[in-house]
């Protein structure tokens, strides 16, 4: 019971044995409408007295009686009625039938407007829709380029065994990574054009070729400050030497391999196994040691695969059927004109479901999988963020990998090495967020369309003003509103451009 029924004032109760069965069933919390009076009783009546013992005011067998109560969807407190927050109620026992409604609802409306496209449009979806030779010559060529991947990881290590055995300072270390990280990019990017393989495969080649850069990134500049610590405390323990006046007789705990929890040392992590786990990994920073499983579970594998497979499928049947045919129409529409806005608007409920399902495929379904595979214990690949009320929260949770990696490396180290300010470094972070997410749009439509990262960019006054909703309602409806309008609107326009560009999405619709 809500803590508002709980206060609600109680009916007045009878106490004649000829309205026993009357009262017997009014529960004592029920409220009373203002300007409202409760019917009297006969033993509060003065004349009481005078009623004649055998008259009755209504048959005995009848339970329930008319009484002053309040309306379900409507609150009391004290005499003032108050509009109950149907929304919140949601959430409770008593309006639990309409939760369920409305999932019911929105089942039925999806089925609804799919079923109608089919008998309007006919099924688009079909084998036939696809060029499948086109689609076997891309994939030939995207795995070709899956051999740059082991290629920064390389360098990385080379880098890093050269700062342990002294062969380059930290600087020269910190001047070969950047130039190998730009080399990197600079010529996977190149390679990916030159393939020419479809937006698909552009932009899973682009996050691959940014997750292998933010890899390398963190491998480097981990191991680098493992190495300033492990020489600042062997002078340290020189120092100690010096004052007391001779060497320990004991070998010290930093010489082992490992500390007393378990997690390996500086610069025993530095071997090709630890790095090839860490290339495998489902994980972007960088430790010496991670949580372990102690097997491997194939039921488990073979569920979240099957989960991923039908992910892409429904993924693939909504393009087809959904969103082919928008684009289609909508490629020659210029930016100015009315039926641009009417376009987004149809591709709204399509882009995204299909984002949503890009989400729960990836971060739930393969990340898991991959996790499993590599028997790797860290499985908080996201946090709840559908119930994100400021859209800074947002960013926080729906992507852990990257937020981790962004907060190790651009935050901490701005703010704790480079003494920058805790704005300037939470603003560069975005800046680069921003720029990630340009760049894998810029390797699959092989354009340079700013409008991810302007419409990112843009999100910096509304996280200023989500604050403001921070726990509320309606900051939760202002991130879930953001987002339903920017996936509709980024697959629109992109899209929109590359047709102008390349004209074919590689299928037959």
């Amino acid at each position: 019971m809500s803590p508002a029924l709980s206060r609600r004032p109680a009916s007045n109760s009878t106490s004649s044995s000829s309205s026993a069965h009357t009262t017997s069933t009014q529960p004592t919390t029920d409220s009373k409408p203002s300007g409202v009076k409760p019917p009297s009783s006969p033993s509060s009546s003065s004349s009481s007295s005078e009623i004649d013992a055998g008259s009755v005011s209504r048959p005995s067998l009848y339970v329930h009686a008319p009484r002053a109560r309040a309306a379900p969807l409507e609150e009391y407190y004290g005499h003032e009625p108050r509009h109950l927050e149907i929304l919140e109620e949601l959430k409770s026992h008593r309006l639990e039938g309409f939760y369920n409604l409305s999932f019911l609802l929105l089942a039925f409306c999806l089925a609804f407007l799919f079923v109608r496209n089919i008998l309007e449009s006919g099924f688009a979806a079909g084998p036939n829709a696809i060029c499948f030779s086109t689609l076997l010559n891309h994939c030939v060529r995207s795995t070709m380029l899956n051999a740059l991947l082991p290629v920064p990881f390389v360098v990385a290590y080379a880098l890093v065994q050269g700062m342990h055995t002294r062969v380059l300072s930290a600087h020269q270390t910190v001047l070969l990574h950047g130039m190998s990280v730009l080399t990197f990019f600079f010529v996977a990017t190149k390679l990916l054009f030159l393939a020419g393989v479809n937006p698909l495969f552009g932009l899973i080649h682009g996050a691959l070729f940014v997750a292998v850069a933010l890899k390398q990134h963190s491998y480097v500049f981990t191991n680098l400050l493992l190495a300033e610590e492990t020489e600042l405390r062997r002078l340290q323990r020189r120092k100690r030497r010096r004052q007391t006046g001779g060497t320990t007789a004991s070998v010290s705990s930093a010489d082992s391999r490992s500390n007393s929890s378990g997690r390996v040392k500086y610069p025993h992590n530095v071997t090709i196994s630890n790095m090839l786990y860490y290339a495998v990994a489902p994980v972007l920073v960088y430790e010496t040691t991670y949580p372990r499983t102690s097997g491997v579970r194939m039921r488990y594998v073979s569920w979240y695969s099957l989960q991923l497979v039908c992910c892409v499928i429904v993924q693939y049947v909504l393009v087809m059927q959904f969103c082919v045919p928008i684009w289609k129409l909508g490629h020659g529409v210029e930016d100015d004109e009315p039926r641009l806005v009417w376009y987004i608007v149809k591709l709204a409920l399509p882009c995204f479901f299909i984002w949503l399902l890009m989400f729960f495929g990836f971060f739930h379904c393969a990340l898991n999988v991959i996790a499993e595979l590599t028997r790797f214990a860290d499985r908080q690949f996201y946090r709840e963020w559908w119930n994100a009320t400021t859209l800074y929260q947002f960013w926080r949770q729906w992507n852990i990998l990257v937020h981790e990696w962004c907060l190790r490396h651009l935050y901490v180290e701005g703010v704790s090495r480079h003494n920058v300010g805790r704005g300037t470094a939470a603003f560069g972070t975005f800046l680069m967020s921003a720029v990630m997410h340009e760049y894998v749009a810029f390797c699959g439509f092989r354009l340079l369309r700013p409008y991810l990262f302007v419409g990112m960019m843009a999100q910096l006054p509304l996280m200023k003003m989500s604050t403001r909703l921070e726990g509320t309602r309606n900051g939760n409806l202002l991130m879930w509103g953001m987002l339903f309008a920017g996936q509709c609107s980024m697959g629109m326009l992109y899209v929109r451009d590359y047709l102008r560009a390349y004209g074919s999405l590689m299928c037959r619709v």
